[in-house]
């Protein structure tokens, strides 16, 4: 079977959420001075961007011709180093060769962006086909960043893929509360399953005041890290028009999914696939999908969504 087709065949397709936290980080001022922002940009081919190891951007959805998104991601970063990855497909996403040509490329620049209006480049990262039909590290930003590692993933769910990583150093940033989460181990699944199940009952209930409550500090980090309001980011999700559309959550089969670990512990959830979907699946009569995929972390003893 072909590279192709694996990758068809295995690769979920979402809508991906990120859901953010704030409750407790004190500042002096009400904004950040400075933001983080990535742009993934390709051509040609399937790409995936990762901030220390959390799948933050991909283009599945869009992954013929010329691409580009941007993202604000402050609030998944720390004082210090932090991780830039980009994963690239190796192969032809469209022709189902094996082999890669100089069009096709995966390419992500981090920025900071200033209140002041400046811009400066903090890291970057190119992979591209070359005239031998594999896959290279451009040398476009070698100047810029040292490049630590190329070569396979770390996670199973991503095969075919080839990654480049490397660090970078930041400071100045608040400290998010799931910095300061206490790390989880094997003994806190059984209060993180109930967690999820907490969840899952409340969309079952229709229950928009718990939803809110349950990711409050989410909404909160999120809105303070783009300069926004909290009530921005918990109206994006769109909970209430599809819960009045006739969304509903599926059962959860936990031997499918996998407890995966972020940031020394201290972020975590159960994921699946390469889309990294996490248990809380919301299925239409029509049988269309919406997958809910928060980050967790157990801060004063309790699991909480906290990106």
């Amino acid at each position: 079977m072909s590279h192709y087709t694996l990758f068809k065949k295995f690769l979920c397709v979402t809508i991906s959420i990120m859901a953010l936290n704030f409750s407790g980080v004190t500042m002096a001022q009400n904004i950040m001075n400075d933001i983080y922002v990535i742009n993934l940009s390709s051509n040609n081919a399937i790409c995936g961007v990762k901030i220390n190891e959390l799948l933050v951007s991909d283009n599945t959805m869009a992954a013929e011709g010329s691409y580009s998104t941007g993202q604000n991601i402050s609030s998944i970063l720390a004082n210090g180093k932090n991780t830039l990855g980009i994963i690239m497909f190796n192969g032809s996403v469209f022709t189902g060769e094996e082999k890669l040509t100089p069009d096709m490329w995966c390419e992500v620049e981090l920025k900071k962006l200033s209140a002041n209006g400046d811009s400066s480049l903090i890291s970057g990262l190119r992979l591209n086909g070359n005239n031998d039909g594999k896959m290279v590290v451009s040398d476009k930003y070698k100047n810029n960043s040292e490049q630590i590692y190329f070569g396979g993933p770390s996670r199973d769910s991503e095969f075919d893929v080839l990654e480049a990583k490397n660090k970078f150093n930041i400071q100045g940033l608040p400290q998010w509360q799931w910095e300061k989460a206490t790390p989880v181990t094997e003994d806190d699944i059984p209060k993180i399953r109930a967690f999820y199940t907490e969840l899952r009952q409340a969309f079952i209930d229709k229950n928009l005041d718990k939803l809110k409550t349950m990711g409050k500090i989410s909404w909160e980090e999120m809105a303070y890290a783009d300069n926004g309001s909290p009530d921005i980011f918990w109206n994006s999700l769109e909970f209430k028009e599809l819960l009045k559309d006739g969304y509903k959550p599926s059962d959860i089969d936990w031997n499918r999914y996998e407890l995966n670990t972020y940031n020394n512990n201290r972020l975590f959830r159960y994921e699946i696939g390469f889309s990294r979907l996490s248990p809380i699946k919301l299925v239409n009569p029509e049988e269309r999908t919406f997958h809910y995929n928060p980050y967790l972390s157990i801060i004063d003893g309790k699991v909480t969504i906290v990106r």
